[in-house]
């Protein structure tokens, strides 16, 4: 699927721990829109090519984390929605 930026949005973060690896994903009512996972690395994630809209944002970790979602997320059209740090718990 091919995604032309000016017509999408993303939504990106780092995840904390960067160990709890998560499966992160946007959910547009009960769909799932997009999925990505948080670099092993840094910690970093990315939700692109989303319409413009509201969005909650799931986080998946592996096991021995909390899963959580940040709700309400709004996403704008050629911008980029930064959720800043997200806590995954144990």
């Amino acid at each position: 699927r091919s995604v032309v930026e000016a017509e999408s949005g993303s939504v990106k973060g780092l995840v904390d721990p960067v160990a709890s690896r998560p499966a992160i994903y946007a959910l547009l009512g009960a769909d799932t829109v997009a999925t990505t996972f948080a670099d092993s690395t840094s910690g970093k994630f990315l939700l692109k090519g989303l319409a413009a809209g509201t969005y909650n944002v799931k986080f998946a970790p592996k096991s021995g984390y909390q899963p959580t979602t940040k709700e309400n997320v709004s996403v704008t059209v050629g911008s980029v929605t930064d959720l800043g740090t997200v806590l995954i718990t144990q």
